[in-house]
């Protein structure tokens, strides 16, 4: 059953994040502008790039951590920045007690609402 919801967590992230790229965070008009003025020089510096990706890429991830951390139970477990992009998105959404119970096992009522958000279908 943890290999099925695996699967399937790694489906809706690959499928739904896509969009993502260009949503997160306050800094919307800002994405990748760093990195697209570097790569517009004529010569530029690789390590310059590699820097400005990985800053990228840790706000994201910071900026998916802070929404994690809402809940009072994820503090810092390990899919703090799966959970957090998944909350954004509105696939997940925790328990009313501000919990998210992230060792629990998934309920099959959890799965099923899982897969109808994430794959956008009508009740």
């Amino acid at each position: 059953m943890k290999k099925i919801v695996s699967i399937l967590m790694f489906f809706v992230l690959f499928t739904c994040l896509i969009p993502l790229q260009n949503t997160y965070g306050d800094n919307n008009e800002n994405f990748n502008e760093e990195i697209m003025e570097i790569l517009n020089k004529e010569n530029y510096n690789e390590q310059e790039l590699f820097n400005a990706i990985e800053k990228e890429l840790e706000q994201r991830e910071n900026h998916f951590k802070q929404i994690a951390n809402r809940f009072s139970d994820m503090g810092n477990h390990w899919a703090n920045v799966t959970v957090g992009k998944l909350v954004e998105l509105g696939i997940l959404d925790g328990y009313g007690d501000g919990t998210f119970r992230p060792n629990n096992t998934i309920t099959r009522a959890e799965f099923s609402k899982v897969v109808r958000t994430s794959l956008k279908l009508d009740l």
